[in-house]
């Protein structure tokens, strides 16, 4: 066994710690590969320029970049995404608004993680889940907070207010949009129209006359329609109708569905308040219509449903992902172990061999010295002896003294080898229990008195087949000498347990 490790095992292990080092610098050189070219294809210059082109062309420049790249994949799928939610296709916005975050860490902090909450807030805010709308809004407030971008910070305001609104906690909605006046001056005139106008919307069923204020205001930077449609209501409920049509009129030709639902809505309960049925029916049929369509399009579109299975999806491959990683290293730390068991029976065996091969040694250095030895005594007792005898027992005595440096040094080496071994044999040759041993301590008593006495160690080998290291450990015991009565103490066992080694021992017999 051991001969065919070693021809087989050792060139093996040998040519791997040759191998290994080109190994780890080939590992070293293809990580650095991966990180380079991870560098050269991020560049945070084009990124922002395409997040500022509009959205066609954005998505055309996102599309012709390297896809493989986690990050230019995350851009793309964004701007796809949001060019479905202008589109009116949630269902489409959500799955690719869901992939880019995906594909960004949870963490980061950026425009293109800043614009995904923010898109993903108006999905969930219009069509999903008004929870899931607060999660992101406080998201993108975050996100804004720590780039410190005016446009930013006030777009996360707003929808955080937003979404406050919806949640029916509106004296915190209050004092998150009041925050907005501070931003007034740097923001464009459509910016600071919708910024007034969330702010009037507010103050709308509390102070209508702040409310007025602030819509009178957003429609003086810029007339949008939800600004028209909200003072048009104010107007219609103090009986100025010609006005409230007038803004009415023009606010209804939004492309905004919600924004549509609104307006009617406020136009049907003025028309109720004031008497006028026939126009409340109209708005009434309009408003019906609208409703069947939009739920239409909800239940069609399902975007709470699509958060749910993309997400489902999401974590399915995280965890395939993360079983594959555990399979991978699972398999290394095995065949690392194996190596590892390998490479110590290797050495272990080499080990023996050599020192076997020095005990001979030291056996033939012994017999050789004897010889000599009986030389000298025989050339000692001659009365008279001979020049050339004098010189040859003098080389003699010389070689007698190199044989004996040589003998001691070798039974140094083989001492210091099985020193624990011939330590635990004195032991039981003394009649010490072995009841505190591990079971190394047994394997270096048995290999130690492999040296002492080969040849029974080898009829062992012979007569029986699979013995355990206790029970050879037995077996040398009685070759030494033993009595039961010893070998019980010695075991710390009863008669019982030893007439059951017996017969163990026996059944192995080949």
């Amino acid at each position: 066994m051991s001969f065919r490790l070693e021809l087989h095992i050792g060139p093996i292990l040998h040519s791997l710690s040759r191998l290994l080092p080109l190994l780890v610098a080939a590992f070293i050189c293809l990580v650095l590969t991966l990180c380079q070219r991870s560098e050269s294809s991020y560049n945070p210059t084009l990124e922002q320029r395409i997040l500022n082109l509009d959205t066609e062309a954005a998505v055309a420049a996102s599309d012709s970049l390297d896809s493989s790249d986690g990050r230019n994949a995350a851009l793309a799928a964004f701007c796809r995404g949001k060019m479905a939610y202008e589109n009116a296709n949630p269902k489409r916005a959500t799955a690719e608004l869901k992939m880019a975050e995906s594909l960004l860490d949870s963490a980061e902090v950026s425009p293109l993680s800043f614009g995904i909450s923010h898109y993903l807030f108006y999905v969930n805010y219009y069509y999903g889940d008004a929870r899931t709308a607060q999660r992101y809004a406080d998201r993108t407030r975050h996100i804004a907070t720590c780039l410190k971008d005016t446009l930013k910070l006030y777009s996360a305001i707003t929808v955080q207010a937003a979404a406050l609104l919806e949640m029916n906690r509106r004296r915190e909605a209050i004092d998150t949009i009041m925050r907005l006046l501070d931003y007034a001056p740097a923001l464009p005139l459509r910016q600071q129209a919708r910024m007034y106008n969330n702010i009037g919307y507010i103050f709308q069923d509390s102070d209508i006359n702040i409310s007025r204020l602030y819509y009178e205001k957003a429609i003086a930077c810029e007339p949008i329609n939800a600004a028209m449609a909200n003072l048009a209501a104010i107007h219609a409920r103090e009986g100025r109708m010609a006005v409230a049509d007038s803004l009415w009129g023009k606010a209804i030709l939004t492309n905004s569905d919600p924004l549509r639902l609104h307006i009617l809505t406020d136009m049907y309960n003025t028309r109720c308040e004031i008497g006028d049925y026939k126009g409340a029916c109209l708005a009434a049929d309009t408003i019906i219509m609208l409703k069947e369509k939009m739920e239409h399009e909800r239940m069609e579109h399902d975007v709470a449903g699509e958060q749910l299975r993309f997400d489902h999806k999401w974590q399915q491959q995280r965890d395939r992902q993360h079983i594959r990683s555990l399979i991978f290293g699972i398999v290394i730390l095995v065949l690392l172990a194996l190596l590892t068991w390998l490479y110590y029976f290797y050495r272990r065996s080499k080990m023996e061999k050599a020192l076997a091969k020095e005990h001979i040694m030291a056996q033939a250095l012994q017999e050789r010295i004897e010889g000599l030895q009986a030389d000298i005594d025989r050339a000692a007792e001659a009365n008279s002896m001979q020049a050339d005898e004098i010189r040859r027992l003098r080389e003699q005595t010389e070689e007698v003294g190199k044989l004996n440096a040589r003998l001691q040094s070798l039974k140094e080496k083989q001492t210091s080898a099985y020193a624990n071994g011939r330590r635990r044999f004195d032991e039981i040759s003394a009649g010490s229990t072995i009841g505190s041993w591990h079971k190394r301590d047994i394997d270096d008593c048995v290999e130690y008195y492999e040296l002492v006495d080969r040849a029974y160690m080898a009829s062992l080998d012979t007569l029986y087949s699979g013995l355990t290291s206790k029970n050879k450990l037995f077996m040398i015991l009685i070759h030494i000498g033993k009595s039961d009565a010893e070998i019980q103490q010695i075991f710390g066992v009863g008669p019982n347990a030893i007439r059951t080694l017996r017969s163990r021992i026996k059944a192995k017999q080949a």
